[in-house]
């Protein structure tokens, strides 16, 4: 928990852009969800 009794939760995910970004959509319609913010980082193909 951070100051005044909020939280702070980080997620790490893995996977194509469309079903990250639905992730993202879904967690802003949440009830209680004050913001959501984001960061996209493509990854290095294995080589």
């Amino acid at each position: 928990h951070i100051e005044g009794g909020y939280c702070i939760e980080i997620f790490l995910v893995k996977g194509p852009s469309d079903k990250i970004l639905s992730f993202v959509n879904k967690s802003k319609g949440i009830r209680g969800v004050i913001e959501v913010n984001h960061t996209l980082t493509p990854m290095a193909p294995k080589s």
